[in-house]
């Protein structure tokens, strides 16, 4: 599930901070899933969103461990790691955006195919200056963020 992260902002007046989304960033190379024991942990195919197959998922814990970016958790009813999965089996399986991107107030997420030159996100990556969290790990992530601008809402 997606969570917002606050973090300290410059050296204005006390309290100065901004908001980052703290969700799954898609990663290429996903430790989660290579260290999954069971086979629970996978990218799907179609989709490229990695996910979690409950009914696979034994609790160890070890995808929560190797997950740089700490986004994964224990489910507290099935006991099962969980996590964000852009709302793979809802809203994209009936051909939808994801929740979050259908309910923000100021349209600050954009989510679309990568591979489509013509899609909404990739016109974005030509147009805006954009990073990627932790990309120095090797995970190669694919959710990328706009920098924050003072005055702007973060990304």
């Amino acid at each position: 599930r997606p969570r917002l992260r606050r973090e300290p902002h410059g050296r204005g007046p006390a309290g100065t901070s901004r908001l980052f989304r703290h969700s799954c960033q898609l990663c290429d190379h996903a430790p989660c899933v290579d260290v999954c024991p069971t086979g629970a942990s996978f990218r799907d195919a179609a989709s490229g969103i990695v996910d979690v197959n409950p009914d696979l998922c034994v609790g160890c814990q070890y995808c929560i461990a190797a997950c740089p970016y700490r986004v994964r958790f224990i489910h507290p009813v099935s006991k099962t790691a969980d996590k964000c999965d852009f709302c793979r089996k809802t809203n994209l399986k009936a051909g939808k955006q994801p929740a979050c991107v259908e309910s923000c107030p100021t349209k600050a997420l954009t989510f679309g195919n990568l591979d489509d030159p013509n899609s909404d996100i990739s016109r974005l990556l030509w147009q805006k200056t954009t990073y990627r969290y932790k990309l120095a790990l090797g995970t190669k992530p694919k959710v990328y963020r706009v920098p924050f601008n003072y005055g702007e809402v973060s990304q």
